[in-house]
Parts: C-alpha cells; sequence; structure tokens
C-alpha cells in the first residue's frame, strides 16, 4: 500500500477559514457596490416622476390662453374658479397654486386609489409673474408672464421647470 504524501490529503481547515473569509469579504463588497446602484437607480426613478409631473403641468398652464380680458394685471384665479380642472381658464389662475399628491385633468387624485398611479408622496405647483422684455419681475402689466412649475417627491428634490408666456398669439 502507498502511502499518502502530505500534499494528497486534501485542505486543511487554515487554508478553508483564509477561503471562505476571502470569499466573505468580496461577497460584501460587491452587496455595497449592488446597495448603492439600486439607491441611485431609485433616486433616479423618483427624479424621472418628479420632472414628469412638473412637465404635464406646464403644458397645462402654457396651453392655456394669456389673460381672461385683455391688459388685466390680476393674478391668480378670478371669482368662481376654485379648482384647476373646472374653473382655470387662464394662465395667471395658477399663481400660487399647489396641490399633494398631484391629481389628473378630471380630479382624481393620483395616490393609487383609483386607476392612476400611487403619487402620494409628491406635491407640485406653480407660480406666473409678469417680466419686461429682459425677463426681469415687474408688477406693472407687461405682454410676458414668466411661469415657474415645481414638483418633489421622496428622494427627488426640487424638479423647476421655467416658461415664458406671451399674449402675442392670444386671440
Amino acid at each position: 500500500m502507498k502511502k499518502k504524501s502530505a500534499y494528497n490529503q486534501g485542505l486543511t481547515f487554515l487554508e478553508v477559514v483564509i477561503a471562505l473569509s476571502l470569499f466573505a469579504v468580496a461577497i460584501v463588497g460587491y452587496l455595497q457596490i449592488v446597495d448603492v446602484a439600486l439607491k441611485s437607480c431609485y433616486r433616479a426613478s423618483q427624479e424621472l416622476i418628479a420632472a414628469n409631473l412638473a412637465r404635464g403641468l406646464m403644458a397645462e398652464i402654457i396651453g392655456k390662453k394669456f389673460a381672461e380680458e385683455k391688459n388685466s394685471q390680476d393674478m391668480g384665479p378670478d371669482a368662481g374658479e376654485t379648482d384647476r380642472w373646472t374653473g382655470f381658464d387662464d394662465v395667471d389662475d395658477y399663481d400660487g397654486w399647489c396641490e399633494a399628491p398631484p391629481q389628473t385633468l378630471d380630479g382624481s387624485r393620483m395616490d393609487g386609489t383609483t386607476t392612476a398611479p400611487n403619487y402620494s408622496k409628491f406635491s407640485r405647483g406653480a407660480t406666473v409673474v409678469f417680466v419686461r422684455q429682459d425677463f426681469s419681475e415687474t408688477s406693472d402689466y407687461s405682454p410676458y408672464k414668466k411661469v415657474t412649475v415645481w414638483a418633489s417627491g421622496p428622494q427627488a428634490g426640487n424638479v423647476t421647470i421655467v416658461e415664458i408666456k406671451t399674449n402675442e398669439y392670444d386671440g
């Protein structure tokens, strides 16, 4: 019978412990990288939702007429205009307006209780001011209005969009 040499007896306990320790360190490092990547993806998705909510509101506002009356200096909703889906008919009606959670144009809350997505932790709003031709703000009438729309959500920060509306093309 042949006698087995010390090198053919397999791994020693110390070698197994060292190998497992190296494997554990590698796995922990990998899991930390995966954790950072997942958090980054979640934050990006939250920022995208907030940006889309802001873009949707901006498109809605810019699609409205400049003012109800020619050369009107009034900002904010007029009498009887209590909400955006039934009464807001011009740009300045949105001045100082905000909502949480966001709602669809028919007034359905986007909180997951209807067919709308669950954006219950998001909010959005708008301000409207007159600006001069150089875009500096003014309290006097101007044919230019600066519309600022913001939206925010969990880990999304504030997403802000600014556009200028002019009365040049209103009928």
